[in-house]
C-alpha cells in the first residue's frame, strides 16, 4: 500500500493545526502566509499524486495519435528518423494496453515518444511550405490537447481565468 497521500495529507494537517497558527500568534504574518501557500501546494499533490499514472497515460495516447496522424502524412512517410514510428506507436499501444503500467515506464515512453514529435517537427522544415503547414498544424492541435489536460489538471490552484471552459480531469483521464 502506498502511503503518499495519508503522509501528505498528514504533512499539511501538522501546518495548518500548528504551524500556522504557531505564526500568526508570534505575529509572523508573512511566515504564515506562505505556510498556507505550502499547505495548498500539499494538498494538491495530495489529490493528484493516485491520478500520476492516469495523467502519463494520457499523454502517451494522446502523443501516439498525433504521431499516427503525421506518419499517415505523405511527406512525413518520405522521410526518415532515428526510431521507426510504426515501432514507437506499436511500443506505445503495447504499454497502454498493459495494466500494470506504471507512471515511470509512461514517462520513459512519453520521453520517447517527445524525441520523435521533436524529429518529425525538425524534418519538416525541410519540406515544401504547404507541407510544413499541414504538420505544424498537427503538432499545434496536439498541444492543445496537452493544454487542455494541463488546464484541467491545474484548476484546483485557481489560476484559470475561465474555469467554467475547463473539461473535467476524469472525462480526459478515461480515454
Amino acid at each position: 500500500m502506498d502511503f503518499t497521500a495519508v503522509t501528505l495529507g498528514a504533512a499539511a494537517k501538522a501546518l495548518r493545526d500548528t504551524v500556522i497558527p504557531a505564526a500568526v500568534a508570534s505575529g509572523q504574518a508573512q511566515a504564515a502566509e506562505q505556510a498556507m501557500l505550502v499547505m495548498d501546494a500539499i494538498l494538491f499533490a495530495r489529490d493528484r499524486v493516485d491520478l500520476v499514472a492516469a495523467r502519463r497515460r494520457y499523454e502517451v495516447v494522446s502523443t501516439t495519435e498525433a504521431i499516427e496522424i503525421l506518419s499517415a502524412d505523405p511527406d512525413v512517410a518520405s522521410l526518415t528518423f532515428d526510431e521507426n514510428l510504426d515501432d514507437i506507436v506499436r511500443a506505445s499501444k503495447k504499454l497502454t494496453g498493459d495494466a500494470s503500467a506504471t507512471a515511470t515506464s509512461y514517462s520513459e515512453m512519453s520521453y520517447r515518444l517527445g524525441r520523435t514529435l521533436d524529429a518529425i517537427c525538425e524534418a519538416a522544415d525541410t519540406l515544401e511550405p504547404d507541407a510544413r503547414r499541414r504538420i505544424e498544424s498537427a503538432v499545434l492541435q496536439h498541444g492543445m490537447r496537452r493544454i487542455e489536460l494541463d488546464r484541467s489538471w491545474l484548476i484546483p490552484l485557481g489560476f484559470d481565468p475561465q474555469p467554467s471552459t475547463v473539461v473535467p480531469m476524469e472525462s480526459l483521464l478515461e480515454r
